[in-house]
């Protein structure tokens, strides 16, 4: 979430608080907002949690969880996390995953796990994950065969395999797995081409039609000569 987002939020937030009952009778719906916007912005930067803990007119306010989860965030990108990360980060999804918030934050903490090659509490994760993306998908498939989980794998690999453009570096590993199993031969580098073509993606179709036959590769090239220079192609 961008600090533009959380300034909007944080202005709906404020709209819909009762302006008879803020959250705490001496500190005002507004000095709240304020407080948020601020200790969002210093998460954002990096800065942890002030010793002591925050004030509880920040924690009251209903969207102090973007400030915890902007840390936990900050935290993860970093190159030395504290030891006690991923316990805080398993409670936080606990209580928030379901949560815009708890999405926000389940995305880089997979890309976290995947990292560390911490294959299983990957796994455990992305199974609570809603529309992860290619890479984290292709993460998941590079955990399971590392540990061996392999029912049904080929048919979640051709399937990444089969994109129309070009697919996230994750998969490369992937994709190499097919490979040493002849799961990867012609015919579905054929149709990934096909696809690439009707996407109108030349450069990656002709960079498949490398590895094919010449007379299975030739239609391809021509189509997509026609997608690169029609009219040229057409003389041609």
């Amino acid at each position: 979430m961008s600090g533009t987002a959380a300034r909007l939020l944080a202005t709906l937030c404020l709209v819909a608080l009762p302006a008879s009952a803020p959250a705490r009778a001496e500190v005002s719906p507004e000095a709240q907002r304020a407080a948020f916007l601020a200790a969002y912005e210093q998460a954002e930067a990096g800065q942890p949690a002030p010793q002591g803990g925050d004030d509880q007119a920040l924690v009251d306010f209903p969207l102090y969880p973007y400030v915890v989860g902007a840390r936990l965030r900050a935290e993860m990108a970093g190159p030395m996390p504290a030891p006690a990360l991923e316990g805080r980060v398993e409670a936080f999804l606990q209580r928030h995953g379901d949560e815009p918030v708890g999405r926000w934050v389940r995305r880089p903490w997979l890309s976290y796990l995947a990292r560390r090659a911490d294959r299983e509490s990957f796994l455990r994760a992305y199974a609570q994950a809603d529309d992860p993306g290619q890479g984290l998908r292709c993460q998941a498939l590079q955990a399971r065969i590392a540990l061996g989980r392999l029912e049904g794998l080929d048919e979640a690999a051709t399937t990444e395999w089969l994109t129309p453009r070009s697919a996230d570096d994750a998969c490369d590993p992937v994709f190499e797995w097919m490979r040493s199993r002849d799961l990867l031969g012609d015919t579905l580098i054929e149709r990934r081409a096909r696809l690439a073509l009707s996407a109108g993606e030349a450069g990656l179709a002709r960079w498949l039609a490398k590895s094919l036959p010449e007379e299975t590769a030739r239609p391809l090239r021509e189509w997509a000569l026609l997608l690169d220079n029609p009219a040229g192609g057409i003389d041609a």
